[in-house]
């Protein structure tokens, strides 16, 4: 199963980018709308790779129109994560994040007519408790503000299942590589857009001259991530793909130990782990899960 494949490295990849974004929120950038804008224009790399291997056939007005919203909501969706991270850790705002699943499920059978058997529902239940289970655990939420890293999630949660479905709907008018070329110029221009305005360019060139090459591999990573996710929604489910997301809790967690053994503290946000008996539960959780699905 192929897209059982892209669906695992999506969370994988953004799991790594966790742990960056917060370092480059807190410490380095500290200025969410300037990393905003710098994720939208590395956007138009995967846009730019498959206009030029051939893949990119010219769809109607009506599918480049949506294709280009979708990337603005694409965009958009990140928003409320790079807020979050400002007043909590990467693993309590992946908690906050666990509505999406919930919320994709009910948008995709409420406008795309998705409808999945009982023992698939019951998976999805499996993956998000399994999220849950881990991420809940983390009580030590840093002290400048939980609740207003909560509301923004809810809000990114809601734009997140929004963007889900319509990638969704997407891929069902056009080819893959249409559509995630067509996501990947929304959010490019979008990006475009956000940075316009005078200081936003000169804090743009600022962020590159100090934090050219962490900025290349978080970006490059984080849009890998989204193609994986959109190939994902292509071939399966969406709300299957949005559900499997949720173990990015887990990879955050392996990431972060193996991320003990290389920084230091200072120099990257370090996730805690939670007890034993409830990495091994969410664990077991998370394979029935993904066996049921597969």
């Amino acid at each position: 199963m192929l897209w059982l494949l892209f669906a695992l490295l999506a969370p994988l990849l953004w799991a790594a980018t966790n742990l960056i974004d917060d370092d480059l929120v807190l410490h380095r950038l500290k200025k969410p709308v300037i990393i905003l804008g710098i994720t939208g224009l590395f956007a138009c790399l995967p846009a730019l790779v498959i206009i030029l291997t051939g893949h990119f056939m010219m769809p109607s007005w009506s599918i480049i129109l949506f294709g280009l919203v979708t990337g603005i909501v694409s965009l958009i969706a990140y928003y409320p994560y790079y807020r979050a991270l400002e007043t909590a850790n990467p693993e309590s705002v992946i908690l906050f994040w666990n509505l999406a699943p919930v919320l994709v499920v009910l948008f995709a059978f409420l406008f795309l007519g998705e409808q999945l058997s009982l023992i698939k529902y019951v998976a999805i239940g499996l993956l998000i408790l399994s999220a849950i289970i881990v991420e809940g655990s983390h009580t030590d939420f840093k002290p400048r503000g939980n609740m207003r890293a909560l509301w923004w999630m809810v809000l990114g949660s809601v734009v997140t299942a929004i963007q889900y479905t319509m990638e969704k709907e997407l891929f069902t008018r056009t080819t893959s590589a249409n559509g995630i070329a067509l996501i990947c110029i929304g959010s490019f221009v979008s990006a475009l857009i956000i940075l316009a305005p005078k200081h936003r360019r000169q804090a743009l060139v600022r962020a590159f001259q100090k934090n050219r090459m962490i900025l290349v591999i978080n970006h490059v990573l984080d849009m890998s991530a989204v193609v994986c996710s959109s190939l994902a929604i292509s071939l399966g489910s969406v709300s299957i793909v949005s559900a499997i997301g949720g173990i990015q809790a887990l990879f955050v967690l392996g990431l972060a130990w193996i991320a003990t053994r290389i920084f230091t503290k200072k120099q990257i946000q370090i996730a805690k782990a939670p007890p034993f008996a409830r990495m091994a539960v969410a664990v077991t959780l998370s394979v029935i899960g993904l066996w049921v699905i597969s």
